[in-house]
């Protein structure tokens, strides 16, 4: 654990993972971040794809989850504008939605390998399927 100050490599004063949850929903949002928190990572949250890659620009994570369906840049979107500067988070990417899996969405999931996670989750799966993309939290 780094001390005096210090930070790991992704900025984290006490070395927990990192992770960015992007929600346009508050209560998604929040309820994603507190799961994750309380199973030990170090969580931000943005509110939209656009905000999601300003973060990414101002700090490393260990992994990214975020919604389907989201205004202005939907989360295959973000994906994609993440994988061309980033191709490390490609493979610690999860998507969440509450819609069907319709035809886009499934052919992208299929293309990339990325996992969705089907509202309404349990803990549980969402503390299994991060842990799948990248280990379990230190």
């Amino acid at each position: 654990m780094p001390m005096d100050g210090a930070r790991d490599d992704n900025g984290n004063a006490d070395g927990r993972r990192a992770v960015l949850v992007v929600d346009d929903e508050d209560d998604i949002r929040e309820t994603l971040a507190e799961i994750l928190e309380i199973a030990g990572y170090s969580v931000d949250t943005a509110t939209s794809g656009l905000d999601g890659l300003a973060r990414l620009g101002a700090r490393d994570y260990h992994a990214v989850i975020s919604d389907v369906s989201m205004p202005g840049m939907n989360g295959m979107e973000f994906y994609r504008h993440l994988a061309r500067g980033n191709t490390a988070l490609e493979t610690r990417f999860v998507l969440v939605t509450g819609d069907s899996l319709g035809g886009a969405v499934r052919q992208f999931l299929d293309e990339t390998g990325v996992p969705c996670i089907e509202k309404p989750f349990a803990p549980d799966e969402v503390r299994r399927v991060l842990a799948a993309r990248l280990g379990p939290p230190r």
